[in-house]
């Protein structure tokens, strides 16, 4: 009798299509309250904030797919990431099943958590991961490496071909003045292989006292110059972190001050076009900062005038020595990126 009464039930179910076994609702996705997210720490070679950005795109995806999670953790979803091979392996671990993917770098990790919480809750099979032959994991008798970071195994991010800088040097008008006083320089620099773009800016402030001029001791020669420059640069070393270069574009500028000019001491200025020159050393430029050195000529195409009497003085070149840093935005490649 009693095995009748089983033969009917399951004959009932059947006829009124419940789910099949095998098409059943893990035990994590039947008891949401169950469910919690474990992420596992150890060897991960991930950051403190490389691993909660990670765990709160995991979590959010599991929630996406209609799991809710609470404190409750009967039903574990276990993550554990092993930065291995050349890339990041990752195996998720719930409801008696344990799935495994493998991503190059951080980027991929949200598209490889969809696949395996996708395959986790339908119950399909997951393809085995598509690894590099060069990424290929290393034998399970060897030793695993401990303490290394996630930056030695995953590609390190190129640099950006920008970068900010600043000099200060010294810097005078030769034919003009004896003494150099501080010259100022801020620019932007786009690199390729061999050739750079560089737009920059400085300002010089040169002068000194007069000896000839008797019983005007308040009085001093001295020149202001501002320039912007537009360059190409030329690196003869680009495969190397560090590198001579040439430099040479056009400006422009405007330089003003006193000079003593006959009959007396008075103003002068001009502005045009300038002519620039120069050769220079950087290095480290694959890191965020540099070190850099540039010996400039900068040529005015213009000659100062002077309004009192309206005649003008040829400048000639300005000539400068600066050092400074450059900087640039390198992310960490244990980062995420």
């Amino acid at each position: 009798m009693s095995m009748m009464y089983v033969r009917a039930l399951l004959f009932f179910a059947m006829s009124y299509g419940l789910t099949s076994p095998a098409e059943a609702t893990p035990p994590e996705a039947a008891s949401p309250s169950q469910s919690c997210v474990l992420f596992a720490e150890s060897a991960d070679g991930l950051s403190p904030v490389d691993r909660a950005v990670l765990k709160s795109g995991f979590e959010a995806q599991v929630r996406a797919a209609g799991v809710v999670l609470s404190p409750g953790c009967e039903n574990p979803w276990r993550v554990v990431h092993e930065a291995r091979g050349g890339g990041l392996w990752i195996t998720l671990t719930a409801g008696g099943r344990e799935l495994v993917a493998w991503e190059p770098d951080l980027a991929s990790v949200p598209a490889a958590y969809e696949r395996l919480i996708d395959a986790l809750i339908t119950g399909k099979d997951l393809a085995p991961p598509q690894v590099p032959e060069a990424s290929k994991a290393p034998p399970l008798n060897a030793a695993p490496a401990q303490g290394r970071v996630l930056g030695e195994v995953l590609n390190a991010p190129e640099p950006p071909p920008w970068q900010l800088y600043l000099r200060v040097g010294m810097g005078s008008v030769v034919t003009l003045l004896d003494d150099a006083t501080m010259l100022v320089n801020l620019g932007y620099r786009y690199e390729w292989e061999h050739w750079a773009i560089d737009l920059s800016g400085s300002a010089l402030n040169s002068g000194g006292e007069d000896p000839e001029l008797e019983g005007f001791d308040n009085f001093t020669e001295n020149l202001s110059a501002v320039s912007m420059r537009a360059a190409a640069l030329y690196s003869m070393s680009p495969d190397e972190t560090s590198s001579f270069y040439g430099l040479a574009g056009l400006g422009n500028g405007r330089v003003h001050g006193e000079l003593d000019v006959e009959p007396f001491f008075d103003s002068v200025r001009g502005e045009g076009v300038e002519v620039i020159l120069a050769l220079g050393y950087g290095n480290n430029r694959e890191g965020s900062t540099s070190f850099q050195a540039e010996l400039g000529v900068t040529v005015p195409l213009y000659d100062l005038e002077h309004p009192s009497s309206g005649t003008t003085i040829e400048i000639g070149p300005i000539v400068s020595l600066t050092v400074g840093i450059g900087w640039r935005l390198v992310r960490s490649s244990n980062r995420w990126r």
